[in-house]
């Protein structure tokens, strides 16, 4: 079966083309509208996987020359511009399917699960394991299964997560916090193509994809003896690298969307954003990465006093979320060099942020101080401070500290 696949993105080409030529598919990928009509014109293809937003265009707009030239032919349309208009537009161009971008970056199952939806084992099942939410004890039965009476409290066979999955997907998430052992057996599984059972002695064969993630670097890991090198190997076949949120600003307006939609649908009040209030989101940097930003969400959509959350509705919540203030330095020799030593020895941020960390750590008390003298005058606060009043009301925005805190009541 052959594939047309349109998309710019490369990480996320690279992997469906993996996926559809592992499922056997032979895959034809251009990045332009305009080398999708070529090739199009030049042959036919079972199926066309297209992204909406394209360098020369909106695939969604533009695929009535494929329908023109390729009636029968189903279309799959990819996006990230993940909205209702969106969706519907989608529908209407009769799209075989619709799938929204971007990808969760933390759970990684939304990549998961398109990459199983679109091979021939998107009809078998899939399955998801964090693996370091399970205990280190029972992480082998939990994959591979057990035998009745092969530990104490296996009072009945129990069938593990790679059977469950036989003719579908197994997503093993936080790869990097597997055990040693049960890495040990992983790789025996994954070389030899069967499981046994805990306990067993049958070899049971495998029939399942699988895609595993980590938010660890594992080379080091590997180093330091935590991680065996040829498991490494044997998984890192098609590497997705997905940065941390904060390098991917523009997704977070898309993201806290979504939430909103997934928060209204669990039952919580159907909210809202504003632009204003989603480009603050935007400037946050997220240390928790899509969880916290998620989490975030939900608290707005359950504390906010109004239908549509505004930037005043997001100001407050962004000021209890911990901004890491350093100490006083008192006790650390009293000035601002061994305050900041201190700071780091306790925050420890991770690679790529300590610097953005540490001057939010610093201005934020700084500029609350200034603020408390000029009573919340932002003229004065910026003289104070020898900057530009713009640039001090960006980084109160940044900072989300609200001059009208600070302001003198009679």
């Amino acid at each position: 079966m052959s594939v047309l696949l349109v998309e710019d993105d490369m990480s996320i080409a690279i992997v469906i083309t993996a996926a559809l030529e592992d499922e056997g598919f032979s895959v034809t990928h251009c990045d332009t509208i305009a080398e999708r009509d070529r090739l199009l014109a030049e042959r036919s293809y079972e199926a066309l996987v297209t992204d909406v937003m394209l360098p020369d265009g909106d695939g969604i707009e533009t695929i009535e020359r494929v329908r023109a030239l390729h009636p029968d032919m189903p279309i799959l349309i990819l996006s990230a511009q993940n909205t209702l208009d969106t969706a519907v537009r989608a529908t209407d161009t009769g799209a075989f399917e619709y799938f929204p971008k971007p990808f969760d970056i933390d759970e990684l199952a939304l990549v998961a699960e398109a990459i199983h939806q679109l091979g021939n084992r998107r009809n078998g099942p899939f399955i998801a394991v964090n693996t370091a939410a399970i205990p280190a004890e029972l992480i082998e039965s939990e994959l591979f299964g057990h035998e009745k009476g092969a530990f104490t409290g296996a009072v009945a066979r129990h069938v593990g997560k790679f059977e469950q999955a036989a003719g579908g997907t197994l997503f093993l998430d936080e790869i990097g916090d597997m055990p040693m052992q049960a890495q040990t057996r992983l790789l025996r599984a994954l070389q030899s193509g069967t499981v046994r059972r805990v306990g067993g002695s049958e070899e049971i064969r495998l029939d399942t994809r699988i895609i595993a993630a980590t938010n660890k670097d594992l080379e080091p890991e590997i180093a330091a003896g935590r991680f065996r090198e040829d498991l490494y190997y044997r998984l890192n076949v098609v590497p997705i690298h997905m940065p941390p949120l904060r390098e991917r600003s523009d997704d977070i307006e898309v993201l806290a969307r979504h939430f909103l939609q997934h928060a209204a649908n669990e039952g919580l009040p159907r909210r809202q954003l504003t632009h204003e209030a989603a480009e603050l989101l935007s400037r946050q940097p997220w240390r928790g990465n899509v969880r916290e930003l998620k989490n975030f969400v939900y608290r707005m959509a359950l504390l906010a006093r109004e239908d549509t959350i505004d930037v005043d509705s997001v100001l407050p919540l962004l000021a209890q979320e911990p901004v890491g203030t350093p100490p006083s330095g008192k006790e650390e020799g009293g000035d601002i060099a061994s305050a900041i030593t201190h700071w780091l020895s306790i925050e420890r941020p991770a690679n790529g942020t300590i610097y953005e960390r540490a001057m939010a750590a610093v201005e934020r008390p700084l500029f609350a101080e200034v603020l408390r003298d000029t009573g919340g005058n932002q003229l004065r606060a910026a003289q104070a401070l020898g900057i530009n009043r713009n640039t001090l009301r960006k980084r109160l925005s940044e900072l989300a500290l609200d001059p009208e805190e600070f302001a003198r009541r009679p």
